[in-house]
């Protein structure tokens, strides 16, 4: 005989253990799913849940050793070598913060699984994906690979920039279509509007060099402001004024002169 639960039960049920996840402190709350979590596949890049165990294996240790690792290795609390679980804790895990910890606790509350992954860049946690970190990786290398592709493409269109009768502007050494190019491949790769690039890039005289640094580092010190470009147009008759030698000394002399040349003052 078929026994049928009311559905009430069943959602009364269910609420009551949200609600009690809800109350659970961040390493209850991973224990929790630990215990309910039964896939360690050594194969895959390191998930939440082998991760996870790592992180409560070394909990209680005021200070973490090398024997440690080698516990976690001869239990097989993690299916991995002792080497991999050093490297993997002293390059990324041990930099958590108490903010990440809150961060992964919230992803678990909601997605109810270990199968995720731990992002990190430069060391630091950035957040929790469903998306193996390799295939992260090697799509950013891609997108590496497509720029410097795209940039080389660029310079060897403006092979003609040595011929002395070929326009100096930093522009015209590729055309519309190749720097467009260049704009959206950097634009997907940087998660910024085009619109935005195509402005800093004529602050910066067309120049993507000091494109790239700017968008690495968000120093807009190269960039030139509309103040500044008032004060180049008189830079031929006025270039000894205090203005001028302070300008040059910030932005350096061969930025000054494609500036020149960018604004069509200088041949």
């Amino acid at each position: 005989m078929l026994i049928v639960f009311p559905r009430i039960h069943i959602i009364q049920k269910l609420n009551i253990i949200m609600s009690d996840i809800d109350k659970m402190k961040n390493g209850e709350l991973f224990a929790y799913f630990i215990n309910l979590h039964k896939d360690d596949n050594p194969t895959k890049s390191y998930n939440l849940y082998q991760d996870l165990k790592v992180i409560l294996a070394l909990k209680d240790h005021p200070a973490i050793q090398s024997r440690h690792f080698k516990e976690i290795e001869e239990k097989q609390i993690v299916k991995r070598s002792y080497e991999s679980i050093k490297s993997r804790y002293t390059d990324f895990l041990q930099y958590l913060t108490e903010e990440d910890y809150n961060q992964i606790a919230a992803f678990i509350r909601e997605h109810q699984n270990l199968n995720s992954f731990l992002i990190f860049e430069n060391k630091k946690f950035v957040k929790v994906s469903n998306i193996d970190p390799k295939s992260l990786y090697s799509e950013r290398k891609k997108q590496d690979d497509d720029v410097l592709e795209s940039r080389k493409k660029v310079k060897t269109d403006g092979k003609k920039f040595n011929d002395a009768t070929y326009p100096k502007n930093e522009f015209d050494k590729f055309s519309i279509e190749d720097l467009d190019q260049v704009l959206q491949i950097l634009a997907e790769h940087k998660g910024v509007p085009k619109a935005y690039l195509v402005e800093k890039l004529h602050q910066l005289s067309g120049n993507l060099d000091d494109l790239e640094i700017l968008l690495n580092t968000n120093d807009e010190t190269h960039c030139f402001i509309e103040e500044e470009d008032l004060l180049l147009k008189d830079f031929n008759t006025n270039r000894q004024s205090t203005a001028i030698k302070l300008l040059v000394r910030k932005k350096q002399k061969d930025r000054i002169q494609r500036r020149l040349r960018f604004l069509g003052l200088q041949a």
